[in-house]
């Protein structure tokens, strides 16, 4: 099997944390403070590795990479020799007094 194109990676990190396109255009949108739509998302998860969407993509890999978790070598490039422990930022709710 070959190498995983960079949209293929996020496309699978989305659906192992059980996500929607909708909700991590939000996530990213809210971390990044840019507009991220939805059908963007969905153009980035069928990016390839030397197309425009993938290069819109990895402007906002650190965004994406604190916001989801994962290390910025496996989105790229689908190493996975650094098994770092990561943690997906939690949203909390704001609730008026």
């Amino acid at each position: 099997m070959g190498k995983q194109s960079i949209g293929t990676r996020l496309h699978l990190l989305r659906l192992h944390l059980g996500w929607s396109v909708e909700e991590c255009a939000y996530r990213l949108t809210v971390s990044s403070n840019q507009l991220i739509a939805p059908a963007t998302w969905r153009n980035w998860e069928g990016a390839t590795d030397s197309d425009l969407y993938a290069s819109e993509f990895i402007n906002c890999l650190d965004s994406i990479c604190a916001t989801f978790g994962t290390a910025s070598d496996w989105l790229l490039d689908g190493d996975t020799s650094d098994s770092q422990n990561s943690a997906i930022v939690e949203l909390s709710r704001h609730r008026p007094d």
